[in-house]
């Protein structure tokens, strides 16, 4: 699932287009469509991290959450897209989880 693309960045493009998405929407289409896969993002967690050792004062930040986050009513209320402080994905040791 890739919500933001650049089909090309360098110095000699000038001007551009800028499309918003409705993130929370798409949520909804992809849990009409694919509500098995809607439900692994909402159950398993994905690690966050960023990693900054050549500061002064290095740190080493790393979360883990499920991508789209529901209330108890089923409301989509959040959604965890960063796929550039995404870490590796851990594995799962029970197929049976899924």
């Amino acid at each position: 699932l890739q919500l933001l693309h650049c089909l090309r960045n360098d110095p000699s493009i000038m001007g551009g287009e800028q499309i918003y998405l409705d993130v929370m929407l798409a949520c909804e289409d992809f849990r009409t469509y694919y509500p098995l896969d809607f439900q692994l993002l909402c159950d398993i967690p994905i690690t966050f991290q960023k990693v900054h050792y050549k500061r002064e004062r290095p740190v080493h930040l790393h979360y883990s959450r499920p991508i789209i986050k529901v209330n108890l009513q089923g409301k989509i209320v959040a959604v965890y897209w960063s796929p550039m402080f995404e870490a590796p994905i851990q594995g799962i040791n029970d197929v049976n989880q899924l």
